[in-house]
């Protein structure tokens, strides 16, 4: 126990911002946590096998004393270290005791239900590695002269040149030093961070063979395995001075570390790597980048775009799930010109999902495409009576293909449908003398009227609303026309539906103006009801 705890000692308190930490252990592990007072040092830890004394839950604070204990010349050859527990079983703290027994210490543990309300645990979320070596003993040397020689500065510069790591102090407007802290290294970086000066040192002055890795979005990790414990540090550059972040693993085995494995798609649990699809919602344009690879994106909103990263960049075997849980179309758009599926985009109506997956080099492809099929029609029956100059559906109302209209209208009054393609049947049933007008809203975009007491096929493209039957017909070899009537003529105009003709009985054929009977056509002959104008009959 006592090469733990000394061991414990030298990998935090030692570091110079660490004076407390908490420690979980059963019968199946030892955990180790820790931070410094301003969270920019964060320790968890396992130790390779469970040390039966620390069984439960407690704090061990004030580290620097429990260094001195350790340190004393009474304890250093056969002394007793014995955890002295409470009446309910929960270690209390530790009794210190020389070999001849007339030298004695105790060091006293901190409650569980204190040091829980103290210290909340902090983890990395993981990022991909461009590059790993072992820093030589020269090269940190190195590091050390050069944050002598420029002292003033805080934090340091890392880039790679030529296949080198270079470090760099100061810049042009001050003074400054640089110098290559490793030869060949696999993988470079794109982007120039700065690092705490302090911190590195700290952190490579540990005792223990060290590993050094570097990510292009903004993180170190480096690792130092004590021979105890394999003591892994990462520092997530957020800030100019840089956040960190610490991670204990247990070491004296060979066992993979699964949170330090653990990347995009995986999540570590216990020491095993799971599958992970991280879900983010979207409410206005996003591009995507190689950090969502294996995301699953969900837009919620209107009309969108997705913009995807150039396929190349990211590399063959990038994916991400995409599903429209938005009231309008979503269109992905690859960058470039990268394709999908060998189109230039691709869009996806309200429901509709697939997962998309990089060529590496083309553009994108995509399998499980969720497309939205109805089954069946449903229909929505809407009244209109003060409803007002506009009307916007819902997705849940636009969903109804057949949907009629009734009430009294009582202002010229605008149908706004989503802006996704689909099609309509629309029967307008109202009173009133105002119009019903049906549209997406767009800007400049058609818009179809329909008629009192008359059904249209309506077809929106996204943007614009058009009426089905428009179109000309070459060859009509029969239309068949509902009797009608005066003021509802079977076969009337826009703007003036109360003019046209109708068929007042069997056998008879009447044209009307402004709702009321101007002529029949009967077996007898003509019959005009206010004469001719301007001649003889």
């Amino acid at each position: 126990m006592k090469d733990h705890l000394l061991d414990l000692v030298s990998h935090t308190l030692d570091l110079g911002c660490i004076n407390l930490v908490k420690i979980v252990g059963d019968e199946n592990a030892t955990k180790i946590f820790a931070r410094s007072e301003d969270l920019s040092l964060i320790v968890e830890a396992e130790f390779a096998n469970p040390i039966p004394e620390f069984m439960g839950t407690f704090g061990m604070p004030n580290l620097a004393k429990l260094k001195i204990l350790l340190g004393l010349e009474e304890y250093r050859e056969n002394a007793q270290l014995t955890i002295n527990r409470k009446p309910d079983g929960s270690p209390a703290g530790i009794d210190f005791q020389n070999a001849s027994g007339d030298f004695a210490n105790s060091y006293r543990f901190m409650a569980e239900s204190v040091i829980n309300q103290t210290m909340k645990a902090a983890h990395f979320k993981g990022v991909p590695w461009v590059m790993e070596f072992e820093p030589t003993v020269a090269s940190i040397q190195r590091l050390k002269w050069q944050s002598q020689a420029n002292a003033e500065q805080a934090n340091f510069q890392i880039r790679t040149e030529q296949g080198d790591l270079k470090f760099y102090f100061g810049d042009h407007s001050s003074h400054a030093g640089n110098f290559i802290f490793a030869h060949d290294v696999a993988g470079s970086l794109t982007k120039a961070w700065h690092w705490p000066v302090a911190a590195v040192i700290g952190i490579l002055s540990l005792p223990g063979d060290k590993t050094f890795k570097m990510s292009d979005e903004g993180a170190m990790m480096i690792t130092v395995d004590s021979g105890i414990a394999e003591y892994i540090f990462i520092t997530d550059n957020t800030t100019v001075a840089g956040t960190w972040d610490t991670v204990t693993f247990g070491a004296g085995t060979s066992s993979a570390n699964s949170a330090a494995l653990a990347g995009y798609g995986l999540k570590a649990i216990s020491t095993t790597l799971n599958q992970s699809y991280p879900l983010a919602s979207y409410y206005s344009n996003y591009t995507l980048t190689d950090a969502d690879r294996a995301k699953f994106l969900v837009w919620s909103s209107g009309v969108g775009t997705f913009t995807l990263p150039v396929a190349s960049t990211v590399g063959n075997n990038w994916f991400a799930m995409i599903r429209n849980n938005g009231s309008g179309i979503l269109t992905i758009q690859p960058s470039g010109t990268d394709t999908i599926d060998g189109n230039s985009n691709q869009q996806l109506q309200i429901t509709e999902s697939l997962v998309i997956v990089s060529n590496g080099s083309s553009g994108y492809n995509t399998f499980g495409y969720g497309q939205a099929v109805q089954f069946n029609f449903t229909q929505l029956a809407y009244d209109v009576t003060g409803a007002g100059a506009t009307i916007t559906l819902t997705a849940a109302e636009a969903s109804n293909v057949i949907q009629e209209y009734f009430g009294t209208l009582t202002v010229n009054t605008d149908v706004i449908l989503p802006p996704t393609v689909q099609l309509y049947v629309i029967t307008n049933v109202t009173t009133g003398s105002y119009s019903l007008t049906f549209g997406t809203g767009a800007v400049g975009a058609a818009t179809v009227t329909i008629p009192q007491n008359q059904s249209l096929i309506l077809v929106c493209d996204g943007t614009n609303v058009y009426n089905a039957n428009s179109a000309t017909i070459s060859v009509l070899p029969s239309l068949t026309l509902n009797p009608g009537s005066a003021p509802s003529p079977a076969l009337n105009f826009v703007g003036d539906t109360d003019t046209g003709i109708y068929s007042p009985s069997t056998g008879q054929v009447g044209i009307s103006l402004n709702g009321v009977s101007k002529l029949t056509l009967q077996s007898d002959g003509l019959h005009v009801t206010d004469g001719v104008v301007g001649g003889t009959f």
